[in-house]
């Protein structure tokens, strides 16, 4: 294989932090995104000053390097605790066993409940934690936190009781709608939250080599469920070779705020394969509260949600070439009206604005539709800072015309001011 895949793009506006193994050193985060790294077995400490109002939503993106060997526990654990050491809420996600290094998120979070653990107003402590036992030993690998928070409710109102129905995992389709059908749109994806591009209900085509993830988002509103098909289409031999490679296609769905919500991997044979994911749960803020499905669960808010498709690393001993990726999306459900946000939720991250339904029907990266990543409503100042934080590859032919697409596509839309490509 002909150089290694792009590396993360972290956040344009993220600054440097450094967690401390103690918490009486911690280092004071606010809403936002901040850089650092983190060792085998680490356990890092951040303060967090929360109010009693606001929902608060903190998620840790670990990207280790390109072809970093890995086990299929390691991973990463994020937990908000009280300054007693007391545990609020925690996630974890681990590699598995496609063991493809890759950007992969965790999260925790504090919601308003009456009643609920972590209410109070005061100082708490987000923990990033590298979990696992790797090959990879000592050596670091960056990291990305991320800080959101969420409005309150208008007039102090309980959110399982202020009138909106709620929505249990059965209200899932058990079988998933008829994917779109079609050749689609050439999308180029991006390599992680920051730069992926928007797509919608339809169908995307990209393409990629093994060891590389693609990463898409798509608006969700209030009400709406997404379905997934992935398809990779057969590769170029390598020398005649012939194998399996048991994890060579992945897919993970994340929420807006980088909680995971589901993920599948099916094996690679040179030949085709074909992943599905969803239909989810219907966006509900009421799945917050009192849902055992963790799937439906995550679909707690109207706003961006990520897909990350992965080309597996292990299929490298099948191609070097890049294979064609199609993406086959159902956004279905009528668009509801959100709860009674006492702020702007949508500019917080939490909403779908028209600016994000106009960058989803384009294609536009956050830099194109004026946003940081969430909600179109927060804009970019000054040139795009691109930070890598693993090698750029050389490409081949093939990505190499993908990227001319997009370059003209970009022409295009500075010279008609974001009309139509």
């Amino acid at each position: 294989m002909t150089g290694d895949p792009a590396g993360y793009e972290t956040a344009a506006d993220a600054r440097k932090v450094t967690g401390e193994a103690s918490s009486a050193d911690a280092p004071e985060i606010r809403p936002g995104s901040y850089t650092d790294a983190i060792s085998a077995g680490e356990k890092l400490y951040y303060g967090v000053s929360l109010d009693g109002r606001s929902g608060a939503f903190l998620s840790a993106v670990v990207a280790p390097k390109a072809g970093t060997p890995l086990d299929h526990r390691d991973g990463v654990e994020v937990s908000l605790r009280k300054t007693d050491g007391d545990e609020c809420a925690g996630g974890k996600v681990r590699f598995g066993s496609g063991r493809t290094a890759r950007p992969i998120a965790a999260s925790a979070d504090r919601v308003i409940e009456e009643g609920g653990d972590c209410q109070k107003a005061g100082r708490y402590f987000l923990v990033v934690e590298r979990v696992g036992d790797s090959a990879a030993g000592a050596r670091s690998w960056p990291v990305e936190i991320r800080y959101m928070s969420e409005p309150g409710l208008r007039g102090g109102a309980s959110a399982k009781g202020d009138g909106r129905r709620m929505v249990p995992p059965t209200g899932r389709r058990s079988v998933p709608p008829v994917p779109p059908t079609g050749k689609g749109t050439v999308r180029r994806g991006g390599t992680g939250f920051n730069d992926a591009p928007a797509v919608g209900g339809g169908v995307w085509r990209d393409a990629a080599r093994p060891g590389e993830t693609r990463f898409y988002r798509v608006p969700l509103e209030w009400g709406q469920r997404l379905s997934t098909t992935v398809e990779l289409a057969n590769a170029v031999p390598r020398g005649g070779r012939s194998g399996h490679a048991s994890g060579g296609l992945g897919a993970e769905l994340y929420n807006t705020a980088r909680g995971r919500v589901v993920s599948g991997s099916t094996g690679y044979d040179g030949q085709g394969a074909v992943l599905s994911l969803g239909p989810t749960a219907p966006v509900a803020y009421e799945n917050r509260f009192g849902v055992a499905d963790d799937e439906a669960a995550a679909m707690r808010f109207a706003g961006w949600y990520y897909l990350a498709i992965t080309f597996g690393a292990e299929a490298a001993d099948l191609t070097d070439e890049p294979v064609r990726l199609t993406l086959r999306l159902t956004v279905d459900g009528e668009a509801e009206s959100g709860p009674p946000y006492a702020g702007d939720a949508a500019a917080a991250g939490f909403g779908v604005s028209e600016r994000d339904r106009e960058a989803a029907e384009r294609g536009w990266t956050a830099e194109e539709s004026g946003g940081g990543g969430e909600s179109g409503a927060e804009g970019l100042s000054g040139t795009r800072r691109l930070v890598a934080v693993a090698g750029i590859g050389s490409g081949t032919a093939l990505l190499l015309g993908l990227g001319a697409w997009r370059l003209v596509a970009r022409r295009r839309y500075e010279v008609r001011g974001r009309a139509s490509r």
